[in-house]
């Protein structure tokens, strides 16, 4: 911008050369009040794999209580609880999701 504004003052047009300027002095501006896109870009990446490993845990504490609650149904044998001792409603979104739990250790076995 600065050459464009020399440029600009050698052709006698001093509005393009304040223009020039003014965009100049704005850029520096945004530059100097933003963080760069590489440390946002990092900020969220970090961000991202913090999630990934809260997820990685959760997905591990689900499959270590999927695998304790096999052992005990396995040692009871074909018992089946009544209906008054029905799991409750909130117990079928856990069993979707250890499923789809299962579904992703699956794959990232094989």
């Amino acid at each position: 911008m600065e050459r464009k504004a020399m440029l600009a003052v050698r052709a006698s047009d001093d509005n393009l050369a304040r223009e020039a300027l003014k965009r100049k002095a704005s850029t520096r501006s945004r530059r100097r009040s933003s963080p760069s896109k590489t440390q946002l870009q990092k900020d969220r990446c970090e961000k991202l794999k913090e999630q990934l490993r809260t997820l990685n845990d959760k997905i591990e504490e689900a499959s270590a209580r999927r695998t304790s609650s096999s052992h005990v149904r396995t040692r009871r044998g074909s018992e089946r609880p009544s209906k008054t001792h029905a799991r409750p409603v909130g117990h079928q979104r856990f069993d979707t999701f250890e499923r789809m739990a299962t579904k992703v250790t699956r794959s990232r076995r094989g």
